[in-house]
């Protein structure tokens, strides 16, 4: 079956990429590796809530800009490799992963979406402002911070000063995610029309539609919209990949794979 997949691939004019919950990576797994964050652990555990979240936050981008964790590394290759599958095809990315792992792979921020939000933003906690703010200066100048007291053996409590707060209210910012008070949908309103106007120009053409490890917690972005694109263009390939739901609606089941296989894995070996 996956080689019969790799030639739809091959044959297709333009592939649909879905990333799912299945690739996500555990941020905790990378900062117990993170040899500044447990330098700092304990005494972040006292924090208030709201400031250990952002440093964790602000630490993880830390060690995934580093690209020295075996953990992310191997995850960021399953990224490279699937975009090399892909090749020079036309494509797009939709993804629920709020790990922003993909941001740093192969693949074109520019060709990517991520409706449920990233680390690439931040909005005041209570949504007294409907919007958002770019975090890289952020996370720069708050990780350059943290590796000085490091190097200099100095105590994290000195950084609290420096995690932002809304210039409005002065509650603590936090991650623009999905589920979170007001979250703020204007930080991919530009990336989710590019998206649109690149699923208008799918009809008639053939297009691969690769789900991987997308489940029920936002149905609505992944499985049920693809499903609607694989219905209404003749000339689709749907792959579903998903270790535990991998059943294909049956009014697609003829021009459909199902795959039930862990999508890294899956990634790995076609």
């Amino acid at each position: 079956m996956l080689e019969t997949i790799r030639e739809k691939i091959s044959e297709a004019d333009m592939v649909l990429l879905g990333i799912g919950e299945e690739l996500q990576i555990n941020t905790e797994d990378i900062l117990k590796k993170s040899s500044v964050y447990q330098a700092f652990a304990d005494e972040i555990e006292t924090f208030k809530e709201e400031e250990r979240n952002f440093l964790k936050n602000s630490l993880y981008v830390f060690e995934a800009e580093k690209r020295s964790q075996g953990l992310f590394m191997e995850k960021l290759e399953i990224y490279n490799r699937l975009h090399r599958l892909i090749g020079d095809k036309n494509y797009f990315a939709v993804t629920v992963c709020k790990d922003d792992v993909i941001y740093f792979s192969d693949f074109d921020s520019e060709r990517i979406v991520s409706p449920c939000g990233t680390r690439r933003q931040i909005k005041c906690q209570n949504g007294c402002q409907r919007e958002f703010f770019e975090t890289e200066e952020i996370f720069k100048r708050l990780n350059h911070r943290l590796l000085q007291i490091y190097e200099n053996g100095g105590a994290c409590s000195e950084i609290r000063q420096e995690i932002p707060k809304c210039r409005e209210c002065g509650a603590y910012m936090e991650m623009n995610f999905a589920g979170t008070t007001d979250y703020s949908e204007k930080s991919y309103e530009k990336s989710w029309k590019r998206y649109m106007l690149w699923l208008q120009g799918t009809l008639n053409r053939k297009i691969c539609i690769l789900e991987l490890g997308a489940g029920f917690a936002y149905p609505t972005v992944i499985r049920w919209p693809f499903e609607k694109v694989a219905m209404l263009n003749q000339k689709a390939c749907f792959v579903r990949v998903n270790k535990k739901l991998p059943q294909i609606a049956k009014e697609i089941k003829e021009k459909s794979f199902s795959v039930k296989m862990d999508s890294n894995d899956f990634i790995t070996e076609i």
